[in-house]
């Protein structure tokens, strides 16, 4: 069950804000082995075409706006590979058997009329940033986010996992043209 990831601690509340496809399930579920976490759904979130876990910013500022949040933090990866591990996911998860150029086209299309279309999962990055959020890059390992966690926190974590790679699935092939087409 996906999750939107606040923690509550004594210096008051932590929200890790979750990028689609850079690494949050494994935040996630991390986190959620040394603390409790708020808001568990997979259902969208009232008001919105989407679960709470991958809420971005305008939605969470409107949430937080009152309450006193001590620390924010999200993790976002080169857009590129991001799409590519998007690709995959749905190759693995939905059967797809479409060529990576076409799928890419279809869904950028879908996500312009739809924002929230598949989960939030094409939105783009820029958009999650919010509430001051502290940023880190997946490809700098997320080592960076379980060595920064117990200076907010206050909590040693007992490793610092990486992010969970899946075998199997090459890298689709995506050309500088569709490299350059915006959402």
């Amino acid at each position: 069950m996906e999750q939107m990831t606040t923690i509550d601690t004594a210096s008051g509340k932590v929200l890790f804000i979750h990028v689609p496809k850079t690494g949050g399930t494994t935040i996630t579920r991390e986190l959620s082995r040394h603390h409790p976490v708020d808001m568990s759904t997979n259902a969208p979130w009232p008001g919105y075409q989407c679960t709470p876990q991958h809420l971005h910013g305008a939605p969470l500022i409107a949430m937080f706006q009152s309450e006193a949040l001590v620390y924010a933090f999200l993790v976002v990866r080169h857009p590129v590979d991001r799409v590519c591990c998007e690709y995959n996911w749905h190759q693995r998860k939905r059967s797809i058997k479409v060529l990576s150029t076409p799928w890419w086209r279809l869904k950028l299309h879908q996500a312009r009329k739809l924002p929230y279309h598949d989960d939030n999962h094409l939105r783009l990055q820029r958009e999650f940033v919010c509430l001051d959020a502290e940023l880190f890059r997946l490809e700098d390992s997320l080592d960076k986010v379980f060595r920064r966690l117990p200076e907010v926190i206050g909590v040693r974590y007992s490793h610092h996992p990486e992010a969970r790679k899946v075998a199997g699935s090459p890298p689709p092939f995506i050309s500088k043209a569709d490299r350059n087409l915006k959402g």
